[in-house]
């Protein structure tokens, strides 16, 4: 059986009509062009970023050359934002951003804990969790990084809702080792 092409011509009319709500408002935001790509970012842009989700953020100028650190506190974390790939610019411009949290173990780290991480790193799609041994204090340490990479080009949209991940990564380690031994 063959359909008429004018039903094909309603139906598209029809789709048009029923997009969702706001997605004519998105179009219009983003102009008649293609949304902007970002494939290398500056600690100030990024600390300008972070602000808007309303976390603390400064910059922690390096005096050696490197790029900038950012500090980062929210929900009575502290965290970092490091810049790596980056062009020998002034301010460096970056693609790949690296966000970490280390957190006190309050102990040594045990013979078991290395599973505990594994398990951890094998259930968590965001976050990957580590050790890190402090030879010269009473306890060791345990932290989360997450990874970004604009290489080759991403929205802006893009760069907030992977930053925001953040977030949830530290909420998820922090309530996961509060319940482990």
């Amino acid at each position: 059986m063959r359909i008429p092409s004018y039903i094909f011509i309603v139906l598209g009319c029809f789709m048009a009509s029923t997009a969702p709500p706001g997605a004519k408002a998105f179009q219009d935001a983003q102009g008649a062009g293609t949304p902007e790509i970002i494939s290398r970012v500056t600690a100030l842009e990024m600390v300008d970023l972070l602000r808007g989700f309303g976390w603390e953020s400064e910059i922690i100028e390096d005096n050696e050359g490197d790029p900038d650190l950012v500090r980062i506190e929210f929900n009575d974390y502290s965290s970092w934002l490091i810049f790596k790939d980056c062009l020998e610019s002034a301010p460096p411009r970056c693609s790949t951003l690296l966000f970490f949290a280390n957190f006190d173990l309050g102990r040594r780290i045990l013979p078991s804990d290395p599973e505990i991480m594994n398990k951890y790193n094998d259930t968590k799609v965001i976050g990957r969790a580590y050790f890190l041994k402090k030879p010269d204090q009473d306890s060791d340490q345990i932290g989360i990084d997450f990874r970004i990479s604009l290489a080759g080009g991403v929205t802006r949209e893009h760069l907030i809702l992977e930053s925001r991940k953040w977030e949830s990564a530290i909420d998820a380690f922090v309530e996961n080792f509060h319940e482990e031994p």
